[in-house]
């Protein structure tokens, strides 16, 4: 029917809205790092969550690395990660995007912690558009400037789901619940690494987030799991 073909189109076009004009956040933040005064000291997970900034009631996991380093984040990961666009921060056009779709690397979402923006994204490389480990970034500078710390914030897209987003439905990448193996495989990554010198531990905080229903499965209802711990890295040259 002819409303029903109006309000596909409707539909269309509020997709092409958010994610390819609804650019404002470009204009302000250009992918500049912070300043750690904005960082308190870690001891609760909730402090440290992630979310959309129009909805923040809406989180979507916890910061789970730290990495102190004089390092840039490419020399970090190197060539075994891809670096991916960002919605609202880089000028992705329609045809951009079906681009990257071919080349299996599509674009991520703007991600909100402490009310910025992460800086960079990456994902593992993979030959699945809708399956991928992926890992945000937040840049900050020390007192030194030439040590930086990198909060961020790792997990597994397993395919897509529908979401209300922004008052519509709107397909978004379906997260792993259990974030910790996405963190620990990062953390098996950074040691496979010889040309850096790796030292890290786990900061245990006081939030576990883990409920189970029958036979040790997640809680419907529950955005992930965690057992509350960040692991922090001190990353240079060999």
């Amino acid at each position: 029917s002819i409303f029903f073909s109006v309000i596909v189109l409707f539909y269309i076009f509020f997709l092409f809205y958010i994610f390819f004009i609804d650019n404002y956040q470009k204009k302000v933040y250009f992918s500049k790092p912070y300043s750690l005064n904005q960082i308190s000291q870690i001891d609760d997970c909730n402090k440290y969550e992630i979310y959309y900034k129009d909805n923040k009631k809406d989180i979507i996991q916890p910061i789970n690395i730290i990495l102190n380093t004089t390092l840039g984040v490419k020399d970090i990961v190197d060539d075994s990660w891809i670096k991916n666009d960002i919605f609202r921060q880089d000028s992705i056009s329609f045809l951009g995007y079906i681009r990257l779709l071919k080349e299996k690397i599509p674009p991520v979402s703007s991600l909100y912690f402490l009310g910025l923006p992460q800086n960079f994204a990456y994902q593992y490389r993979s030959d699945s558009i809708s399956k991928r480990e992926h890992i945000r970034f937040w840049e900050f500078y020390n007192k030194k400037p030439e040590l930086k710390r990198y909060y961020a914030s790792i997990s597994y897209d397993d395919g897509y789901q529908l979401i209300f987003y922004n008052y519509f439905f709107t397909p978004i990448h379906k997260i792993e619940k259990n974030i910790d193996k996405s963190r620990d495989l990062f953390y098996k990554y950074l040691l496979s690494r010889e040309d850096l010198e790796i030292k890290c531990h786990y900061l245990q905080t006081k939030t576990k987030t883990k409920k189970l229903k029958g036979n040790n499965e997640l809680a419907d209802e529950q955005r992930y799991y965690t057992d509350g711990k960040i692991l922090e890295c001190s990353i240079r040259r060999n």
